[in-house]
């Protein structure tokens, strides 16, 4: 058995159910290459156990009338086409179906395809569909691969169910006509050979993966449909370029435009309140989107991988940055957000090579696993006072702009791999506040100058810096850094400078070579333009004052 999987990537989202008939068809029985009957039968089975749906007992009568087989309603009067059974076999080249049967004296009318009616009949070329017809059942054509068209007379249906036409890959043509109000899920899955789509307005829903994996699929117009982006409606649908919306959409659903690598630019919705995990994900051709002024949650995924995106302004509304939400945007330079950021999940930002200036929200309380890992452009960095923790990786391999950074004195812990392998940080400053370093944290970096606030410092690894040249800590405290055989991670420095104040810098010895010029305030941290005051400079304590 062959499983694959639709986008989901990392961490699972919280809109995916394992008990329904989607999750069950889509995860163990595509593609429909790989269906058998007996085994979509034992599927439906289980489906219908896990959802324990009731079911109502109608009367009913499948009968053969001129080669075709007819689910019988005698209280209604009406009809449906049925699946035939093994004994009859399946329906072969071209079927015309009529608008009504004659059974037992009574005449029904002909109003639906019912479900499986011509599921894997793979020798099905044409089928014939009178106006009479308001409903084509799930998976109707199911499996049918040779099926070149269906052809209405004067249309009329009124919906498509589950998998109705999935698989059907030389199906080229389907007229949605006017009087259509449901698409269900996965509906036309795997129609590679379907080029253009134009969604109706009286469409009122559409399923989840309705058009997946549509790879010949160009162009679709849905500016009349007044509902949401569905969740993996486009998923991997390849060729799409052209795409058409309405300007009042609220969501852009799970997976919606997952692998459409040629497509580029998404219709506006100033109504739009939540882009879904892996919504435009692997979207390589993608250059541009304006977020709605209304955005609050941009889920995992959400545009990871899109290479062309250049930068983003994040409207104040917006409040969540899921996992990876833009990792892999190659071309992404700038990230302006807002403090109505409350989260930014681990990797959001990964690998963002050309990402040269972001400013986080003061309103988040941590950076996550591998935020900035591999944003090799990134300069200066101002981390939030909010911020209590800084994860593992969290800027592993910034080779680029970094020089230095002062943790504020609200971090508690900053774990392994943080600023590995960091090349350009000449100097960081490390408050007493720190209960945590993880191994490896600084190793690799070329941080030639720490400020340690500890009089007795915290356990660290001996691999946690690699190549520091002074150290400067606390007034007395030297010892406490230099000779404890039970804490050899801080025994890497060529001097350790003493200071009378133990949060601070404050009396730096001239031996400590500090040469680059900069000021330091009394508690360690850089300041680039000082005004009047006592400060830090070139290992002396030297008064400003203005006239």
């Amino acid at each position: 058995m062959i499983l694959y999987n639709i986008g989901y990537y990392g961490k699972t989202h919280p809109s995916i159910k394992q008990s329904n008939i989607l999750y069950i068809m889509d995860k163990l029985f595509l593609p429909v290459k790989l269906y058998r009957k007996k085994a979509l039968r034992a599927a439906m089975s289980l489906a219908a156990l896990l959802l324990a749906f009731p079911v109502a007992a109608i009367a009913q009568t499948t009968v053969r009338v001129n080669n075709i087989s007819f689910t019988l309603y005698p209280e209604t009067g009406t009809a449906e086409v049925a699946e035939p059974t093994e004994d009859e076999g399946e329906y072969r080249a071209s079927v015309k179906i009529p608008s009504s049967v004659s059974y037992g004296g009574q005449s029904y009318d002909v109003t639906g395809i019912g479900d499986d009616a011509f599921s894997f009949c793979q020798n099905l070329t044409l089928v014939m569909v009178p106006t009479s017809v308001t409903r084509i059942g799930d998976r109707a054509f199911m499996g049918c691969t040779k099926l070149n068209a269906v052809q209405f007379t004067n249309p009329q249906y009124e919906e498509i169910g589950d998998y109705a036409f999935s698989g059907c890959e030389t199906l080229s043509i389907i007229t949605l006509p006017s009087t259509l109000k449901t698409i269900g899920d996965g509906a036309f899955h795997s129609c590679t050979s379907l080029k253009t789509l134009v969604i109706p307005e009286s469409v009122t829903s559409i399923g989840r993966y309705a058009f997946m994996r549509c790879t010949g699929l160009g162009s679709v117009n849905m500016s009349n449909y007044q509902g949401d982006i569905p969740e993996g409606i486009f998923n991997q649908c390849t060729n799409l370029s052209i795409l058409r919306t309405n300007e009042a959409y609220r969501s852009v659903g799970h997976a919606a435009f997952f692998g459409c690598d040629r497509f580029s630019n998404m219709g506006y919705s100033e109504e739009c309140r939540t882009i879904g995990a892996c919504a435009f994900m692997a979207c390589t051709s993608m250059y541009s989107i304006q977020l709605s002024p209304k955005i609050r949650e941009i889920g995992h995924d959400a545009f990871a991988y899109c290479g062309n995106m250049g930068g983003y302004d994040l409207p104040d509304s917006l409040q969540y940055i899921g996992d990876r939400a833009f990792r892999g945007n190659t071309s992404l330079t700038e990230i302006t957000m807002s403090d109505s950021v409350k989260y930014v999940g681990d990797e959001a930002f990964r690998d963002n090579t050309s990402l040269t200036d972001i400013a986080l929200s003061d309103s988040i309380d941590f950076i996550g696993d591998y935020t900035f890992a591999g944003c090799t452009s990134l300069k200066d960095f101002d981390i939030p006072d909010n911020v209590t923790s800084i994860g593992e990786g969290a800027f592993q391999g910034c080779t680029g702009g970094l020089t230095g950074f002062d943790i504020p004195g609200s971090v508690t812990e900053i774990g392994a791999y943080a600023f590995a392998d960091c090349d350009k940080i000449g100097y960081i400053t490390l408050p007493e506040t720190i209960t945590s370093i993880g191994e490896d944290a600084f190793n690799g970096s070329s941080i030639n100058k720490v400020f340690a606030g500890w009089e007795d410092p915290i356990y660290i690894e001996p691999n946690t810096f690699s190549r520091v040249d002074t150290m400067y800590v606390p007034t007395g405290s030297s010892i406490n850094y230099r000779f404890n055989p039970d804490n050899p991670g801080w025994r890497v420095a060529k001097y350790y400078s003493s200071t009378e104040n133990p949060v601070g810098i404050e009396g730096i010895e001239a031996e400590a070579k500090e040469e680059d010029g900069a000021y330091y305030n009394l508690e360690g941290i850089r300041v680039e333009n000082p005004s009047e005051g006592i400060y830090i400079h070139n290992g002396k304590k030297v008064l400003i004052r203005r006239k």
